[in-house]
């Protein structure tokens, strides 16, 4: 049944609310709107069976299985595993290693720049650095390239404050209660729903949740047990889905949310280019380069950093003293160069994983 805009409004978590009033308003207005897609993520164990990775892909898209055409979906995964050890292969030398500054290790930052080298297939010594974050050698051509995140902030930091409130401790107890527990967790909880005084899980530090908090973590911990275990339980008010699959991999819970595609991506990249752009002499002096590039990242699988990008999805003309600017999917390993002066971005990626064949 079709729901009017007041019960559309209602039924959507506190940070989906503005985007949907904002597009409402500018759709009544006749003003020129982007699309607004709903969409959600969810992790697919890589032990489960052909016909439940399908079943579970099809879950996500909101389509019935056999609209999948298994021949392809086979066909992606093949692509995707390949790529997993191109991108090794690239990095396997620096994997692992601390950074200069006796910190964590550049992991994060090196996958980036293994799927970035991988999907444009460019070929480059790899030196990994501190500023700029790597250098790149090439023929007779070093190459400065700083890396950065394209990610909400408020919406990242919401994210972890739900894992160190909530999720890491309900992890704790259950891989106690369940010792050698396998297997992936995809859970969505509703952190909207009022529980105590009023209040909701995003009510962080509020009086009334934190006097509860270890019931609520008690309450998820019974309910994500019993539910591997396949036992009778009533499903807590603040939790909206929860499913398992078994695997011969040591359990891992995802944190999983619905909302709307982000339509920030031109802000963000202007953003990150303008404090990127501040330290370039730093960069250069430092490490004595031939060029500068800057190397832009996004998820395409969370709040945060939830971007459908295309050749057109930059809205203002782009000004930078970096030499090329470069945006990637790091889910898909789509890739665009960034048209300096224009408001236009090129396609360049060579392995970007195939589009799901939906008949």
């Amino acid at each position: 049944m079709e729901k009017n805009f007041l019960e559309m409004l209602d039924s959507l978590p506190a940070e989906q609310k503005q985007p949907f009033i904002d597009h409402f308003v500018q759709t009544v207005l006749g003003k020129s709107a982007s699309p607004l897609i709903l969409t959600t993520s969810k992790t697919i164990s890589n032990d489960a069976s052909l016909d439940e990775r399908i079943r579970l892909t099809a879950e996500i898209y909101g389509i019935d299985p056999k609209r999948i055409d298994k021949e392809e979906f086979l066909l992606g995964e093949k692509e995707i595993a390949e790529s997993k050890m191109q991108v090794r292969a690239i990095i396997q030398d620096y994997f692992g290693q601390e950074n200069n500054t006796g910190q964590r290790s550049k992991n994060d930052e090196l996958i980036s720049l293994g799927k970035f080298l991988y999907t444009t297939q460019m070929n480059f010594q790899i030196t990994p650095m501190e500023v700029p974050d790597f250098l790149l050698t090439g023929g007779d051509k070093v190459i400065g390239l700083e890396h950065t995140r394209l990610e909400a902030g408020n919406d990242k930091a919401y994210i972890a404050e739900i894992w160190k409130k909530y999720l890491n401790e309900t992890v704790y107890k259950l891989l106690n209660a369940m010792p050698g527990l396998c297997g992936v967790g995809n859970l969505t909880l509703d952190t909207d729903r009022r529980l105590y005084e009023g209040k909701s899980l995003r009510d962080f530090n509020d009086k009334a949740i934190s006097l509860n908090r270890s019931k609520i973590i008690n309450h998820l911990t019974d309910y994500i047990r019993a539910t591997i275990n396949g036992e009778a339980i009533t499903t807590p008010a603040f939790v909206k889905t929860f499913s398992y699959q078994s695997s011969n991999e040591s359990f891992s819970l995802k944190y999983n949310q619905d909302y709307f595609v982000r339509s920030d991506f031109s802000e963000m990249v202007q953003e990150a280019v303008r404090k990127k752009e501040k330290r370039i002499d730093v960069y250069k002096e430092n490490a004595k380069v031939d060029e500068c590039w800057l190397l832009l990242v996004y998820g395409d699988a969370n709040l945060s950093s939830g971007f459908k990008v295309n050749e057109n999805s930059l809205m203002t003309e782009l000004e930078s003293t970096f030499n090329r600017i470069f945006i990637l999917n790091s889910f898909n390993q789509a890739c665009f160069e960034v048209q300096k002066g224009t408001s236009k971005l090129k396609y360049i990626a060579q392995k970007q994983f195939r589009e799901l064949l939906i008949r």
